[in-house]
């Protein structure tokens, strides 16, 4: 789209183009901007790389999309396993005192877990298979098991 914009704007003469003025202005004028916009978005991605799940003792930081609750603490998850769906394995969290939790989030992630519950899933799912991660999904599941009881063990003895 870049090359394309560059194009339109310093080609003298643009041969099959019905209104060449209205094509430099939408194509050139517009699309040079926005080309340059996605293609900075796109070096900053690869420059500095987003961290989208974290998993401690206080909880789990979901940003692996736009839709993701971000962080859970271990006091609101009742239980956590594993999913298979089709070549896709999620981790999948069920929350304490659900509704109660649904008003910490916005409208679009409300939605998300309505349409997770209404088709017999968990309200949260993380897909494990666009992470890089150096363990495989019951190991993941075995640490994150271990977190979360090393996190009431830290809370009781607080």
């Amino acid at each position: 789209m870049l090359v394309a914009a560059v194009l339109a704007l310093v080609s003298p003469e643009l041969k099959g183009v019905d209104n060449p003025l209205l094509f430099k202005a939408l194509v050139g004028h517009l699309g040079l901007p926005f080309s340059c916009l996605i293609l900075v978005v796109h070096v900053k991605k690869l420059c500095f790389p987003r961290e989208l799940l974290r998993i401690n003792t206080t909880g789990i930081y979901d940003f692996t999309s736009m839709l993701s609750p971000g962080f859970i603490a271990w006091d609101s998850i009742a239980h956590i396993h594993l999913q298979k769906l089709g070549a896709s394995t999620y981790l999948c969290l069920d929350i304490h005192e659900l509704e109660a939790w649904k008003t910490t989030l916005n409208t679009r992630q409300q939605r998300l877990v309505q349409a997770n519950l209404n088709m017999g899933y968990s309200p949260v799912r993380i897909q494990l298979d666009t992470l890089e991660l150096p363990i495989d999904a019951q190991e993941l599941l075995r640490h994150v098991r271990i977190l979360r009881a090393s996190a009431y063990e830290i809370a009781s003895h607080v």
